[in-house]
């Protein structure tokens, strides 16, 4: 059984790497996007275009990231009340590699919901503020079917590109789902295979159309898949500048630039092609129709 979605597969660029393995895991990665085709049939592909009204300098919490702030856009623009609606005001989430679990309190703002409960699974124990409706279990993604019982909506953010056994994970899903009918909702936020020139050495993989339709293939037809894209060439260009060139001479990393980050999202709004995709959005719905996942 093939357990990663990459041609060829690489080890982790989140490691102290020297110079040699620096360059043995871009080759790889470089090749491994190479190994590219059309995306599956079943998937939906859309763009999203982001609004910039809601960038503001912490967009919630902390951080030096552009992309990010982006992703953090996104999830905002998520139509909350649908969802809601379709999981009867009852909102059971469960994030894997959750960190410190900072999208607890984001979430549960945004998303109004009247019951809201979460938990957070990873193979590390951070700083994790537990609350009466907020877990934590440290684990491996690898074991992600022993929590889905109780839940209802799974994500992750920037998670997946870490996880060694990617096919592991959704196969374990996805044999779990096929058997079920209850409503379920999934959302995956993950680097395209552009970020490989701006996130340098990260993760196992940056993903390519033929990685994503891989994801998706042990899914019966119960689910529906869409496939946003999220930025684009003057995003990856700011990235690039803000971010990449400061780790690369090892310089601090300054506080983003609203303004700039906001004339490039104005930029990348107005780019009608796919090419050059800053992250991907990855929305499986299961036994269940939303028109507009996102807000209009």
């Amino acid at each position: 059984m093939k357990k990663f979605s990459n041609k060829f597969r690489n080890f982790s660029g989140d490691k102290k790497l020297n110079l040699i393995e620096k360059i043995i895991w871009f080759l790889i990665s470089f090749i491994n996007i190479k190994f590219n085709s059309n995306i599956s049939k079943r998937i939906d592909l859309k763009k999203f275009y982001i609004n910039e009204k809601l960038i503001n300098k912490n967009n919630f919490f902390k951080t030096k990231s552009p992309v990010r702030l982006i992703c953090n856009t996104f999830w905002q623009s998520i139509n909350w009340k649908e969802v809601n609606q379709n999981l009867k005001n009852d909102l059971r989430i469960l994030e894997v590699g959750c960190g410190t679990g900072r999208y607890f309190e984001f979430l549960k703002k945004i998303s109004k919901s009247r019951k809201f409960n979460y938990t957070g699974i990873d193979i590390k124990k951070r700083n994790f503020d537990k609350k009466k409706n907020k877990l934590f279990y440290l684990d491996n993604a690898n074991n992600v079917d022993l929590y889905l019982e109780k839940v209802n909506f799974l994500f992750t953010q920037s998670a997946i590109e870490h996880f060694g056994n990617d096919l592991i994970f959704f196969k374990k899903i996805s044999k779990y789902l096929n058997k079920k009918k209850k409503k379920f909702i999934q959302v995956h936020l993950f680097p395209s295979e552009s970020c490989l020139y701006t996130y340098l050495f990260h993760g196992y993989r940056h993903y390519n159309y033929k990685m994503i339709s891989k994801l998706t293939k042990s899914f019966n037809n119960n689910h529906n898949f869409h496939l946003f894209h999220i930025g684009s060439n003057h995003i990856n260009k700011f990235t690039f500048q803000q971010v990449t060139l400061n780790r690369v001479f090892k310089k601090k990393i300054n506080n983003i630039d609203i303004k700039k980050l906001k004339k490039s999202i104005q930029n990348d709004n107005k780019i009608e092609t796919y090419n050059n995709t800053s992250f991907y959005g990855l929305v499986i719905l299961s036994n269940l129709r939303i028109k507009n996942f996102l807000k209009k």
